[in-house]
């Protein structure tokens, strides 16, 4: 997932312990283009959303979708938080998130000289891989405004397949 630079807004974009625990209720969106001017520079645009759920626990989701030249990338997310609180002063968040990814790769913006055709794969078709199930861990450690915390992201299994190539 691409990292974002509005998370001292949207501390939910930065990790998933976050969601509802902080400006819950808000929605946040924000689009990033880099490399201004020249064609095909990676572009971000993220929307999220997280909320209190009862006492202690929260919810969130976020779709992100990131170009980068021919690629494409989706992502959409659900997040579940929880507020453990230790003892005083000291708390812990927990959060659980799943989601679905697929990638895209956008042939035709790149191969549409038609008299290439040194590699067939390539100028066929844009191609998608198949959904992919994907999640992530995270926890976080607050006191007095001291904020620590680890996070497993991106955790999926297998490869993202290609059923539309032909490559034989």
């Amino acid at each position: 997932m691409p990292v974002s630079e509005n998370y001292y807004m949207d501390k939910y974009a930065l990790s998933s312990s976050y969601a509802g625990h902080f400006n819950s209720g808000s929605v946040f969106t924000s689009f990033r283009s880099d490399w201004t001017g020249i064609k095909g520079g990676p572009k971000t645009l993220r929307l999220s959303y997280s909320d209190k759920l009862i006492t202690n626990a929260a919810w969130g989701g976020k779709i992100i979708y990131d170009k980068a030249g021919i690629f494409d990338q989706l992502y959409v997310m659900g997040t579940y938080s929880y507020s453990l609180k230790i003892v005083e002063e000291h708390k812990l968040l927990l959060a659980l998130s799943a989601g679905i990814y697929q990638n895209r790769i956008n042939f035709t913006d790149y191969y549409n000289n038609p008299n290439y055709n040194i590699d067939p794969a390539m100028t066929q078709q844009d191609v998608s891989s198949k959904l992919k199930f994907m999640s992530d861990f995270s926890a976080l450690y607050l006191f007095r405004g001291i904020e620590a915390g680890i996070m497993f992201a991106n955790i999926n299994f297998g490869d993202a397949k290609y059923n539309e190539v032909d490559v034989t």
